[in-house]
């Protein structure tokens, strides 16, 4: 009972701090920023850009920064269950 207690504290400690991770990618002065719960916390646009460019290009950078979380949650899990 104790050892799953500990597991669940650990899990929530994992969480929280992803929480306070954040990933920033950059593509022809169009950037993302994104938390490690995936909620997006900047956006900037490059007005030189046409709507269509600019779609394309954010399409890729949200993609991106999700697969760069999903990288950095698999290696902090990889950690707590090694560590």
């Amino acid at each position: 009972m104790f050892d799953t207690l500990k597991q669940m504290q650990q899990m929530k400690k994992l969480s929280d701090d992803l929480k306070k991770q954040e990933v920033s990618v950059e593509e022809s002065g169009v950037s993302v920023t994104m938390r490690g719960d995936f909620e997006v916390i900047s956006l900037k646009l490059n007005p030189d850009l046409d709507t269509a460019s600019q779609e394309r290009v954010l399409m890729r950078l949200f993609q991106k920064a999700k697969e760069e979380i999903q990288e950095t949650i698999a290696n902090n899990f990889r950690g707590s269950l090694l560590g």
